[in-house]
């Protein structure tokens, strides 16, 4: 396994102003007019703003700095080049494409998306209470992915407040682990109340039967005293049975009950925290 371990946005970098949604509208624009330098360069600009982005960056917008970067190496007669940009948006956003950009430069893409295969798996971990994790701009439910190769943003925002960003390139079945320095959540594990509710009452109702049995020693004494054998008989039967007996199955079952359940416990909280960082 390769372990990343990436900058979050907290620490101290280089971060430009800048609407990663009107940089993208400014390169298309910028190509459709056929100022291809300009375009390409307001791409880049735009993609090396991504992990200090201060809100949630859309996936449209950034699958098309990518395409931008890929139509002006096709229109530049960059072939070989348009190819890998659009290999890139691909993995991207298989699923969208800006088609203000040309016929010529979707069916370049079109080729990449249908030669996308091996993905590779990436986990993002910890996730806070509260937060939300987003790669390339779409929210995901589990903290473990799959994703195409090529370059990725990762962003754990909460609300409206990026907690974290990185760019995370994969290659063709790699897995990763990304290690965002943030709260480890909260689990939602079993309460232990109950198992602990349960051990002490069959601890208190072994302290019972005992004093129970401690109790027969007077009326015992009383009867031997009194010479009557078929009382004491008796008591002692009950004293066999509440000491002997009773007192330490109400132990066993109480202590047994208890570290069963604390062990059930613990073991849902490894397997909650398997499901969510593996």
């Amino acid at each position: 396994m390769i372990w990343l371990l990436a900058v979050g946005v907290g620490q101290a970098q280089e971060c430009p102003e800048m609407d990663i949604d009107q940089q993208a509208e400014r390169a298309v624009v910028a190509l459709t007019d056929a100022d291809f330098k300009l375009a390409g360069r307001l791409a880049d600009d735009g993609l090396s703003a991504l992990s200090c982005a201060k809100r949630v960056v859309d996936g449209e917008d950034l699958a098309t700095l990518w395409q931008v970067k890929g139509a002006v190496a096709v229109y530049t007669g960059q072939t070989t080049q348009g190819e890998e940009w659009m290999a890139q948006a691909a993995a991207v956003n298989p699923y969208w494409f800006n088609e203000r950009l040309g016929a010529p430069v979707q069916e370049v893409w079109t080729a990449q998306v249908e030669a996308l295969a091996n993905p590779a798996s990436l986990t993002v971990w910890p996730l806070p209470d509260g937060s939300t994790l987003y790669v390339d701009g779409r929210p995901q439910r589990q903290a473990k992915l799959e994703l195409f190769a090529g370059t990725h943003l990762v962003q754990v925002a909460e609300g409206a407040e990026v907690l974290y960003a990185e760019e995370v390139t994969l290659s063709a079945s790699q897995t990763s682990r990304v290690e965002t320095g943030l709260a480890e959540p909260t689990l939602d594990a079993p309460p232990r109340w109950p198992w602990l509710v349960a051990g002490g009452a069959g601890l208190a109702g072994a302290g019972v039967s005992y004093g129970i049995a401690y109790g027969l020693n007077d009326d015992m004494v009383a009867a031997a005293d009194a010479a009557d054998p078929d009382r004491l008989a008796g008591l002692r039967q009950q004293q066999v049975t509440w000491g002997y007996i009773a007192a330490p199955a109400f132990a066993v079952v109480g202590l047994g009950t208890a570290s069963y359940g604390l062990v059930r416990r613990q073991r849902a909280i490894e397997k909650m925290e398997a499901e969510r960082t593996e």
